[in-house]
């Protein structure tokens, strides 16, 4: 059986200590904490393409920025 789809986001830290975090979609903890935005998109990178999923990266805001998909996207652009 293959292996459900995984999600990732590189989401900033909302606590004092901040930083970014990877957390996986549903997760109740984060996957990994970061200094920069720069080292948790790439480590989401490697979980994502690891597992044939995605990374969605958000800005410092919250707000969604873009995304990185590896295998096949569930839900592909149209056109």
């Amino acid at each position: 059986m293959a292996e459900k789809y995984k999600v990732y986001h590189a989401v900033p830290n909302p606590s004092a200590r901040g930083g970014w975090r990877v957390e996986g979609e549903n997760a109740k903890r984060a996957s990994s904490w970061h200094d920069t935005k720069e080292e948790a998109v790439k480590r989401g990178r490697e979980l994502a393409h690891a597992r044939r999923g995605q990374l969605k990266v958000h800005r410092s805001n919250g707000q969604f920025h873009l995304e990185y998909t590896y295998g096949k996207d569930p839900f592909p652009p149209k056109g």
